[in-house]
C-alpha cells in the first residue's frame, strides 16, 4: 500500500523557500484529508490555484481538518552529504530518540521524533557531526483510510502528481493508502 509519503520524498529535496508560510486545508476525492505548507510571497494566489485544483477532483478547501493530523519531529539527511553508511545514520538516529526512520530510493533519509523533541534530537545529531538538509515540525495523519475503489484512487494519484509539480507547495500530509498498481495507471 501507499501512502502520501511516496510524494513527501519529492517535497523534502526541495530546498527551503522564501515567503510567507500558510497551511491550508482541503478535502479531497473519497473525503480524503489533505494538510498542505505552502510558502510564497503570494499565498492569496496560491490558495486560489489550489481550490481551483481540489475541484477539478471533486474535493474542496476546508477550515477545520486539524484534529485529522497531529504534529511530528522530521529530520531529513543525505547520505551521501554525510558520508555515513546507512547503520551509522539509523544508530545516530535511534541513539538520539527517533522513533521511526524511512529510507528512500535515492539516499534521503527521513528521521521521524515527537515534535517536543526535535530540538533535543536535532542537537544530539549535530554534535554526532551529522550535516542536517531539513529539520522541522510537520503533520501527519493520525489514521489512514484504505481507498479500494480504483476510480478514486486514480484520482487521488493524479491530485497527487499534479500536487508535487507546484512550485510554492513545500509539504502536504494526507489520510489515504492505496494500492500501488494505480500508480503506473496515472496518464501523467
Amino acid at each position: 500500500m501507499v501512502t502520501y509519503e511516496y510524494w513527501r520524498q519529492e517535497w523534502l529535496k526541495k530546498p527551503v523557500l522564501n515567503g510567507e508560510k500558510k497551511v491550508i486545508q482541503g478535502v479531497g476525492p473519497a473525503n480524503i484529508s489533505f494538510f498542505i505548507t505552502v510558502v510564497s510571497p503570494e499565498v492569496d494566489c496560491c490558495t486560489e490555484a489550489l481550490k481551483n485544483i481540489f475541484e477539478q477532483y471533486h474535493g474542496r478547501l476546508s477550515q477545520s481538518l486539524g484534529w485529522v493530523f497531529k504534529d511530528i519531529g522530521l529530520i531529513v539527511v543525505s547520505q551521501r552529504m554525510n558520508q555515513m553508511s546507512v547503520d551509522t545514520i539509523t544508530l545516530n538516529a535511534l541513539s538520539a530518540g527517533a522513533k521511526d526512520i524511512h529510507f528512500d530510493d535515492s539516499d534521503w533519509i527521513s528521521i521521524y521524533c515527537p515534535a517536543h523533541q526535535l530540538e533535543q534530537v536535532k542537537d544530539i545529531l549535530l554534535l554526532e557531526d551529522m550535516v542536517l538538509y531539513r529539520a522541522e515540525i510537520v503533520p501527519v495523519p493520525k489514521d489512514l483510510f484504505p481507498i479500494y475503489a480504483q476510480a478514486d484512487g486514480l484520482a487521488l494519484v493524479a491530485l497527487m502528481n499534479q500536487l508535487v509539480q507546484l512550485p510554492y507547495v513545500y509539504d502536504i500530509a494526507a489520510d489515504f493508502q492505496l494500492e500501488e498498481k494505480w500508480l503506473d495507471q496515472d496518464n501523467r
